[in-house]
């Protein structure tokens, strides 16, 4: 299904946000206070952007604590984020700042009110647009402190930072922390003087504060020992607070300072040997043991090492400094340093590749029956078992985890799966395939699906789930559906769980698409209202939102253009409040805007809203009603403003996308929409050649004769009927979807119907007949405000309006109906006017043509007298006839004449 109730991976990591991340931890670890650098705290302050960059253990986050008591000592407001991984993705650091300033008071309200079941990919732009729009409301000082920024560098999170710093209000104050220089645009504000630099060099402890910080463990150096220590370590202060516990007062190891090496690898890994060397063998054993671990507590070494007393050893781990790092107040759960659990996992790597399989194992089956299926897999795959890894991800619902969020997850482990393991289950291999078409891959899915054999072991919830998915990845790729299909459907609902909202709303989802595209728009709006119940439970505005799209889009049938216009207007600016303007989301919500107010003949704002939307949609994860909607308005929008070739253009900038995402049905619409403008614009030699296409779909479609692309696929035959003076023809193939749109109530499908059977009997001299028909269109849309059709069909049918206002006709009169068709006239006397004034523009290279063929050369003797070759000649020539109408030279030439284009003079 083009959308699915995808609890996003934001929502899930909020949810889970260690409370450590947003405070740092608050405890004497024998730091001392960095009087130098607490100096520059002033500076700090009337500066945008400070950065802290050094390697690993220079004292970084002990700084940036210091700033932050100091700031807040000021009662200046602080916020504190921990950075990890997670937040290389822009949408999630963004959404964990608000957490920070959230939490601290900032803002009186909750901003993370509408990240509920947000998509990462779709977060971006809004998330900083509201953002930026929060702590600009607040006028007071902000300093908001990133800590481990390295830990998250990429090149999208310094896109995003460089964004900020340019938009953000002055009183907002960016102090970073990070192993090497963020790429921030950090050259651009010290050219403003707006940034304050903390290096390696500046972070370097001075022998004056090596010996107070050894002193505050009882440690005393003589002046000797002091300036080796301070000159090999290099001031480096990682490795000084290591020395500090190692040494711990005992003056017997300061005689060994002498020994170290000045090289920061080798001063690392001796100080942690001496360090681990001097713990009892069991402690020695409980760290390599765990040290397998990103975060414990308590219960799980105990299943990693056999003990019962796994929370005592935490805690005597803790108390003597061990590199243990609580990560939130009550120390349920724990983090070695890290520079001490890579040397335990070096050390580690002698236990041999068994033992080490076996810790693994043991963590896989406690985070699993925990329900920590993420870490739990992690695991498995450590031990370099696929069967458990597979069986943990399928147990915890396979294909389901994409939808409550953790796509990612599942997505990076099956990637490294065998795809024989994938097979062995169900749950994993409907994964794969919904993965695919969410990538855009819909043939590739499809294909994967396919593949797969229906087995008799399968339980009964496992043929429910292949048989939902089946329906997505259907709707994906825009199968057609026969009307017996839509009752299958509802059979299957009846046999999911009441609660099982998702499902619920995915196939209820499905049906309303399904529906509306037979023209069944009642039941179309009752499965919406159906579906929109399920999402509300599951608190799923995101889900929601494409329901309001077809119920738009119904509503647009009916010739409701109001009620589709509120919906979608409402939408927006929720959409707006919510999350910004700058998501997948609201370029859709403006493509479906845009349709309804090209409808409404407001073409400029329609054009205004596609050109930020389309391109939008165009990279995004679409489906096939977004793109007919979104290149329909287009080519209208096209043709109304520029003719026939930018309509062309845009048509076939929907054969591109139709053939990337193997939408047959979006090719067909193409053409559909070709032959019309064609038709219109009274070019008519192109096309019987597509005939063939739409007769090709009308046969496999006989049995649908009141889909909307069935009735499409009709006109469009019938308008070639017409170029081909063949109106009986084109009568006959209009009448069963006249009659199909009347029943269904397809206002919309019904103007353009009558319309072109009006066309058909004016082309056939039979005004009476024509008026008929005309009289019957604009009665249908009286008072809908309905406009675009009238307007591409006037030009053709001005006779016909001549007629019926002027008694030639034996049509009754209708105040209301010739009130519409005299305002219609003068709207296409406007349109005339202004195409008239505009003139018809050629460019120089096509003027220089034209004044060659005005003086009667052949297409090869203009290339020779321009210096272009004949193919550039050909295809100069073809845009001429184009935009002046003409099929041939001597018309071309006329045709310029009469608009002043040229000379009257062929000497000239």
């Amino acid at each position: 299904m083009r959308r699915s109730n995808e609890r996003s991976d934001l929502h899930t990591r909020l949810d889970e946000l260690a409370a450590t991340k947003l405070a740092p931890q608050d405890r004497d670890e024998g730091h001392i206070v960095r009087q130098d650098l607490m100096i520059l705290l002033d500076d700090v302050l009337r500066h945008r952007l400070t950065v802290v960059h050094a390697g690993a253990g220079y004292g970084k986050t002990s700084l940036l604590m210091q700033w932050l008591k100091e700031v807040q000592g000021r009662r200046i407001a602080a916020a504190w984020l921990t950075l990890e991984e997670d937040e290389a993705s822009p949408s999630v650091c963004l959404a964990h700042m608000f957490a920070a300033i959230a939490k601290i008071g900032y803002v009186n309200y909750d901003p993370l009110s509408g990240l509920v079941n947000f998509d990462e990919k779709m977060s971006v732009k809004s998330l900083a647009t509201a953002f930026i729009n929060t702590v600009a409301e607040n006028s007071d000082p902000l300093a908001i402190f990133l800590d481990e920024f390295n830990r998250a560098q990429s090149e999208e999170l310094s896109a995003l930072f460089k964004t900020l710093m340019r938009q953000l209000p002055r009183h907002v104050h960016f102090i970073i922390a990070s192993r090497w220089r963020p790429e921030i645009d950090i050259e651009n504000f010290r050219a403003r003087g707006d940034l304050i630099e903390v290096t390696a060099h500046d972070l370097r402890f001075s022998r004056q504060e090596v010996a107070a910080l050894l002193a505050s463990s009882g440690a005393h150096l003589s002046e000797l020992e002091l300036h080796r220590l301070t000159d090999r370590t290099e001031g480096w202060p990682i490795a000084l607070q290591m020395a500090r516990m190692w040494l711990n007062g005992d003056g017997q190891k300061a005689r060994l300072v002498s020994d170290f090496s000045g090289r920061t690898t080798d001063l690392t890994r001796y100080l942690s040997e001496q360090v681990l060397s001097a713990l009892p063998e069991e402690t020695q054993s409980f760290l390599m043991q765990t040290a397998i671990l990103d975060r414990l507590n308590g219960d799980i070494a105990n299943a990693l090492t056999d003990r019962r007393d796994g929370w005592l050893m935490l805690e005597q781990l803790y108390e003597r400094d061990l590199f243990l790092v609580p990560e939130n107040d009550d120390r349920q759960w724990f983090r070695y340093h890290m520079l001490f659990l890579d040397f335990l996992r070096d050390r580690l790597q002698r236990y041999g590749a068994e033992a080490i399989a076996e810790l693994h194992y043991r963590a896989a089956d406690w985070l699993a029956g925990h329900g920590m299926t993420r870490a739990a897999v992690h695991h498995a795959l450590k031990a370099g078992d696929y069967h458990l890894a597979a069986r943990l991800l399928s147990d915890a619902g396979g294909w389901r985890l994409i939808m409550d969020g953790r796509i990612n997850m599942i997505r990076s482990a099956i990637a490294g799966f065998p795809d024989a393991i994938v097979r062995e289950y169900l749950l994993l291999s409907l994964a794969k395939a919904f993965l695919l078409v969410k990538d855009g891959d819909v043939k590739s899915a499809l294909d994967y699906f396919h593949g797969l054999e229906k087995q008799p072991t399968w339980s009964a919830q496992e043929a429910i789930d292949y048989e939902v998915v089946a329906h997505i990845l259907a709707d994906y790729a825009d199968e057609a559906m026969p009307l017996a299909d839509i009752e299958r459907v509802k059979k299957l609902r009846q046999r999911i769980h009441k609660n099982d909202h998702v499902l619920h709303a995915i196939l209820a989802d499905s049906l309303a698409t399904k529906y509306y595209e037979y023209g069944s728009f009642k039941q179309a709006l009752e499965a919406c209202d159906d579906a929109i119940s399920h999402y509300r439970v599951l608190r799923s505005l995101y889900g929601e939102v494409f329901l309001r799209f077809t119920q738009a889009k119904a509503h647009l049938a009916q010739g409701r253009l109001d009620d589709a216009e509120q919906i979608l207007r409402g939408t927006e600016k929720e959409l707006e409040v919510r999350f910004g303007d700058g998501i997948d989301l609201s370029a859709h919500t403006s493509i479906y805007l845009a349709e309804v107010l090209a409808e409404r003949g407001l073409v400029e704002e329609a054009a205004k809203r596609l050109r930020h939307a389309l391109p939008v949609a165009e990279q995004s994860d679409g489906w096939y009603e977004l793109y007919a909607t979104a290149y329909s308005a287009a080519a209208a929008v096209a043709w109304a403003e520029h003719g026939l070739d930018a309509a062309l253009a845009a048509l076939d900038r929907a054969r591109a996308m139709a053939r990337e995402r193997h939408l047959d049905r979006l090719l067909l619409l193409a053409d559909c929409q070709s032959v019309y403008y064609l038709f219109l614009s009274g070019r008519t030699a192109e096309l019987p050649s597509y005939v063939p296409r739409l007769r090709q779909f009308l046969a496999v479609s006989i049995d649908l004769p009141s889909h909307r692309s069935v009735c499409l696929t009709a006109a469009s035959l019938a308008m070639i009927h017409i170029a081909g003076k063949d109106y009986d023809a084109a009568e006959d193939t209009l009448t069963p979807c006249v009659t199909a749109a009347e029943t269904n109530g397809d206002i919309c499908q019904l103007i353009m119907l009558t319309l072109l059977q009006a066309a058909a009997a004016s082309a056939a001299g039979r005004t009476e007949a024509a008026a008929r028909a005309l009289d019957k269109a604009v009665r249908d849309g009286l008072f809908t405000g309905i406009l675009r059709p009238y307007l591409e069909h006037g030009r053709r049918l001005k006779p016909v309006i001549e007629a019926i206002l002027h008694g030639g006709s034996s049509l009754p009169q209708d105040r209301y109906r010739d009130n519409f068709l005299r305002e219609l006239l003068r709207d296409l006397r406007r349109l005339e006017k202004r195409q008239d004034s505009e003139g018809i523009v050629l460019t120089s290279a096509e003027l220089a043509v034209l004044r060659e063929l005005d003086h009667g050369f052949s297409n090869k003797e203009i290339a020779l007298k321009l210096g272009i070759s004949p193919n550039t000649v050909k295809y100069r020539m073809k845009s001429l006839f184009a935009k002046l109408g003409v099929s041939q030279r001597a018309e071309a030439v006329k045709v310029c004449r009469e608009q002043a284009l040229l000379s009257n003079n062929p000497a000239d």
